[in-house]
């Protein structure tokens, strides 16, 4: 059972989010990517956070937390390491990013795919052992 300041929070994660993505959906490259940097910094020291209080509360099921944090880290230098390393240039030649730009950008994509991908399969599998039961 949840505290209500931990419900309080969680709403307000769940509505600063909503508000994030709209936001980017119409201003992508300003204040949007801004506010979605912003919000993925909040959401990982969140996480690191609830880890925390987790594995001194019960130290059994923060190491699966601790693990799925170590998942998504390495996930991440996966995709680093397959994305190429080179400038990305538009139409007419001028240069959009730096090589380390595209490089964690292309991390990024290939994290935020996977994880992605996985969170359907979960979800899928779920369905489908729900409906056996």
């Amino acid at each position: 059972m949840e505290s209500s300041a931990l419900r309080y929070f969680r709403v307000g994660m769940y509505a600063l989010g909503i508000l994030m993505a709209i936001i980017t959906i119409f201003n992508p490259t300003g204040t949007g990517f801004i506010a979605t940097a912003i919000f993925l910094g909040v959401a990982v020291i969140a996480a690191i956070g609830f880890a925390i209080k987790t594995f001194i509360q019960n130290p059994r099921s923060a190491v699966k937390t601790l693990i799925g944090l170590g998942v998504v880290v390495v996930l991440f230098f996966i995709g680093k390491a397959i994305t190429p390393a080179e400038p990305v240039y538009n139409v007419i030649g001028e240069k959009l990013a730096d090589t380390n730009v595209a490089l964690y950008a292309g991390a990024s994509v290939f994290t935020g795919m996977v994880m992605m991908l996985l969170t359907f399969l979960v979800f899928i599998v779920s369905e489908v052992v729900s409906f056996f039961r």
